[in-house]
């Protein structure tokens, strides 16, 4: 199997945060059972220039465990919100704080490994997506959570049908969340409660 080193960063004014892990790239061979998940932060020196050399300030290995595989085809699980650091790896999402670098929650969002986390729009939640890929529905509800700063489900989202699940990661557009099911329709979601607003057969 061919392996290929992958790198998802997020960055702010000070702040730039790393996941890393080894990964298959060549598709449809999945991941090496070495992946060496490890995650790091960095702090730029001086925030005035931006010439300013980053710092490491620490560096951790989460060990060779489950992640996404497919990586070419996009994932995304590292995000900086209002100043605190989210991962995702494995099926989990993990806060740590910056000043102390101590965890300040995880949690298990589904029995698949997680492919993408972005902010809601208003920056006050994470949206996290599953990979639908053997996904096990939680009581009825499909593979995108929001959670809120603390942890915290606001809501699993609504599934299109009992068999359905989505199968595309989430995404805002015109300031409205959607994503698309296997059995194609492009779902609109409610940022509320996790409802489906309006659904269109797409094929």
């Amino acid at each position: 199997m061919n392996e290929a080193r992958y790198i998802i960063k997020s960055e702010s004014d000070h702040w730039s945060i790393e996941l890393s892990f080894n990964g298959g790239s060549e598709v449809g061979k999945g991941n090496p059972s070495n992946t060496d998940v490890k995650i790091r932060l960095l702090s730029k020196v001086n925030q005035q220039w931006l010439s300013s050399p980053w710092q490491l300030e620490w560096e951790r290995s989460l060990g060779n465990i489950e992640m996404p595989t497919g990586a070419w085809n996009g994932i995304y699980l590292a995000e900086i919100v209002n100043n605190l650091f989210f991962f995702a790896f494995s099926n989990s999402v993990i806060c740590i704080c910056p000043e102390t670098g101590k965890e300040l929650w995880k949690v298990c969002t589904g029995n698949t490994p997680i492919y993408k986390i972005f902010p809601t729009e208003n920056n006050d939640s994470i949206i996290v997506y599953n990979g639908y890929y053997g996904f096990e529905r939680i009581d009825g509800k499909g593979n995108i959570i929001k959670l809120n700063l603390e942890g915290e489900t606001a809501w699993r989202v609504e599934l299109p049908s009992e068999k359905d699940i989505y199968a595309n990661p989430p995404y805002y557009k015109d300031g409205d969340l959607y994503s698309n099911s296997w059995d194609c329709f492009q779902c609109k979601i409610s940022e509320e409660d996790g409802t489906i607003i309006d659904k269109q057969f797409t094929k």
